[in-house]
């Protein structure tokens, strides 16, 4: 079940022989996984829910999952890491591969910046038939509000990864009922690619949330600014980010799930 997008914006004589040895490799690459019965090997399938200590689901919490082989070497690779739908469930399908692991992690993290983790490991795992998993993590943080001094949420560079950078705002001033708000904001990577920072414009109507990031230290070419919308709750909550401008700053398909958090002791 796909999490409900924001209401009001829906929004590349020697050539011959490399390829000759290469399509050789990938034939013989292509065979040695058969097994003796002429099957191919079943898909890895992870699937489960993530929840709160009351067994409520956690909606656009962070899973992702490592393993061991038989070497006891750790396994990353496909990297994966996605998140909760609107139920809080998550799934995954991973290559045949992996069914030589002899221990799989699962770990989850609830929306916001640095909160504790959650952990279930599989030993020996069976994957003959689907791995389906409950996850329990800590009370989630409240959602994002104007009044909330300072927000926070987890993202990723690329997709398919665990969560690599943390992005915090503090509002400084709010005007017009709440509905204009400025103030600064600060993005940290892991590993470090050293923090990005600059002013924010906010401003809220007919339904949602619009957040102007104006970018100081412009690292990437063509980075200056990038905006982000988000629904503006009835209860006054704000509803999952999505990217309304990229500009090269930001994954454009990012979902971001900010809360109320004073995590960054200074904003540069």
């Amino acid at each position: 079940m796909p999490i409900p997008a924001p209401k009001a914006w829906e929004a590349r004589g020697g050539a011959a022989a490399t390829m000759m040895v290469l399509v050789a490799w990938l034939c013989a690459c292509g065979t040695s996984d058969v097994p003796s019965n002429g099957q191919p090997p079943a898909m890895v399938r992870l699937s489960g829910e993530v929840v709160d200590s009351s067994g409520r689901p956690v909606v656009g919490a962070w899973v992702w999952w490592h393993g061991l082989d038989a070497g006891g070497f750790l396994v990353t690779y496909p990297l994966q890491g996605i998140q909760t739908d609107s139920a809080g469930q998550f799934r995954f399908q991973l290559d045949p591969l992996l069914n030589d692991l002899v221990t799989l992690g699962l770990f989850a993290m609830s929306p916001g910046c640095g909160p504790p983790m959650a952990t279930i490991t599989h030993a020996n795992p069976d994957f003959s038939a689907p791995i389906v998993s409950t996850i329990v993590v800590p009370t989630p943080l409240p959602p994002a509000r104007v009044t909330s001094p300072q927000l926070c949420t987890a993202g990723s560079i690329a997709k398919g990864t665990d969560p690599d950078y943390e992005l915090g705002i503090r509002i400084d001033s709010r005007s017009r009922g709440d509905s204009l708000f400025s103030g600064r904001w600060r993005m940290n990577f892991r590993p470090s690619l050293g923090d990005w920072f600059g002013d924010i414009q906010g401003v809220v109507a007919d339904g949602f949330v619009l957040l102007d990031f104006q970018v100081d230290n412009a690292i990437v070419p063509d980075c200056e600014s990038f905006r982000l919308v988000s629904d503006h709750r009835g209860d006054g909550s704000w509803g999952p980010a999505q990217v309304l401008t990229a500009r090269g700053c930001i994954r454009p398909d990012a979902l971001l799930f900010f809360v109320e958090q004073d995590y960054f002791a200074f904003f540069p």
